[in-house]
């Protein structure tokens, strides 16, 4: 049971804690009950000191007033109750003005009922036999009932009320000494209000102080954020809507952040881009032009040396086309233009044919492939021809940058619910910062940029595109001069459950 009702209390404090409105009305209920609290016991420790003390009667005499009027009532009705029996009537009647008598204040008030003449026809026990002045007492009445706080404690207080009374009428007379109340002269309710309001507003304001200075912070980080100062953080106070306001104003400027700095980074590619491609087409392109000017002009003196000048014109030509095909494919496969004509391959076949192919070209290079391809048959669903050009990148790249003699590993294997694929070569070590941009475009090991060591500076990152429309993954490690290159590409359901 406590423990359960440790954990309640937890729970309600995380609510409060959570909930800025909630802890404003708290604060509100606290300040309002605290307020009135020493209001209370302010003004009653001044009317103590300072209030002057009165007795009062006036509360008496009303009551007086009313108990007479009610019996009055009382006894008309009785007349109703017996009408053709006096004897009733009038024991009904002593009854009543003898309990009336004993409901009174220590038996202070006494009834009597008179004629017109002020002689006394039915009293209760202690009342009074003698006869009265009507005209008197009528006076004396209404210069009673005058008087609202004070009165003479010596006499006594007198009220009458008309009644019937054995088909006569008669006056229902009360006499008796009020109730008295002691009360104070001065008061201090004015005083009070105001003591009440000055510190209601006071408790209030400093405690929501710190709320409101929190606000005053939050909008004054926020006009630095604005300012362009992005890497300004917001310090967050609590869980509630503030700490939840500035954790949303963080993000916010991490976000912008972010973004800007992509929009840097892609008008900075941009700009590599256009200075690479004007690089790597104006130099083939020029090469082109100064052969076929040496043609034109007729400096080839031999034939020989035509068709040596047409020879090298046109390889610049064809390299000039293949930078400008994969220039194009590149941009179709960033932009997602590109439909992929999927389906179901064994990727066990497909690695091994094509490592098939490239045996010879890898001899000739003086290297040797090594391969080790999964037992267990590996389906994806793919694009063949997109994907081969995935594996001849990564063979063409290893062909090029392995150290000769050496051995070119080629490995398959099922890992995490998809097929990876393992290239591995020996060659130059590549730093890490090399190895987070070799799938950038344009990007190449040899900063020269020589087309004809490096190529167009496209592969990787093709296949990078390639194997991203596929939800694949490709990346590179490199340790102690040995690089490898992964691809992770997603197993194929088995056909049952495609079909299902």
């Amino acid at each position: 049971m406590r423990r359960r009702l440790v954990g309640l209390i937890k729970n309600l404090v995380k609510r409060v804690q959570r909930s800025l409105r909630t802890q404003l009305i708290l604060t509100f209920v606290f300040c309002l009950a605290f307020a009135a609290a020493i209001e209370i016991v302010i003004i009653q420790l001044l009317e103590d000191k300072f209030a002057s003390r009165y007795v009062e009667t006036y509360t008496g005499m009303k009551e007086m007033e009313h108990q007479t009027q009610h019996l009055a009532g009382v006894i008309n009705r009785v007349q109703e109750l017996y009408p053709l029996d006096p004897a009733s009537q009038k024991s009904e009647i002593q009854n009543l003005l003898n309990d009336g008598e004993r409901d009174t204040l220590a038996n202070t008030a006494t009834f009597r009922i008179v004629d017109e003449k002020g002689e006394v026809m039915i009293r209760s026990e202690n009342a009074s036999r003698e006869s009265v002045n009507l005209s008197d007492l009528l006076r004396r009445v209404m210069e009673q009932r005058n008087q609202t706080q004070f009165l003479d404690q010596t006499s006594a207080f007198v009220t009458l009320y008309p009644v019937e009374f054995v088909d006569k009428e008669a006056y229902l007379i009360c006499t008796g000494i009020p109730r008295e109340e002691v009360q104070q002269g001065e008061k201090f309710t004015e005083a009070g209000a105001l003591l009440f309001v000055v510190i209601f507003l006071f408790l209030f304001y400093q405690i929501t102080k710190r709320k409101t200075d929190y606000i005053e912070e939050l909008s004054r980080e926020l006009k630095v954020i604005s300012q362009g100062k992005l890497g300004h953080r917001v310090r967050k106070r609590g869980e509630d809507e503030l700490g939840i306001l500035a954790h949303s104003i963080n993000q916010m400027a991490e976000d912008l952040e972010a973004k800007i700095e992509e929009e840097r980074k892609a008008e900075r590619l941009k700009n590599e881009l256009i200075s690479n491609v004007s690089h790597d087409l104006r130099t083939p392109l020029t090469s082109i032009i100064g052969y076929l000017r040496l043609l034109h002009e007729g400096r080839a003196k031999t034939s020989e040396e035509q068709r040596e000048y047409l020879r090298i014109a046109f390889g610049k030509s064809e390299q000039l086309q293949r930078l400008v095909e994969d220039l194009f494919e590149y941009t179709k496969l960033s932009h997602h233009d590109v439909r992929l004509a999927k389906q179901i391959v064994s990727l066990n076949e497909l690695v091994g044919q094509i490592s098939e192919e490239y045996v010879p070209l890898l001899e000739e290079s003086e290297l040797q492939l090594v391969s080790k391809l999964s037992e267990r048959e590996l389906s994806v669903d793919l694009d063949p021809e997109k994907m081969v050009r995935v594996f001849e990148n990564l063979l063409i790249n290893a062909i090029k940058y392995s150290h000769k003699p050496s051995v070119v590993e080629l490995c398959l294997q099922e890992q995490d619910g998809g097929a990876l694929l393992l290239l591995r070569n020996r060659g130059d070590d590549i730093a890490q910062e090399q190895l987070e941009r070799l799938f950038e475009r344009f990007y190449r090991l040899d900063q020269s940029r020589s087309t004809d060591s490096g190529g167009s500076g496209l592969g990787l990152a093709i296949s990078k595109s390639i194997v991203d429309l596929h939800g694949g993954k490709v990346w590179a490690t490199s340790n102690a001069g040995v690089i490898t290159f992964y691809v992770w590409l997603p197993v194929a359901e088995p056909q049952a459950e495609r079909q299902l």
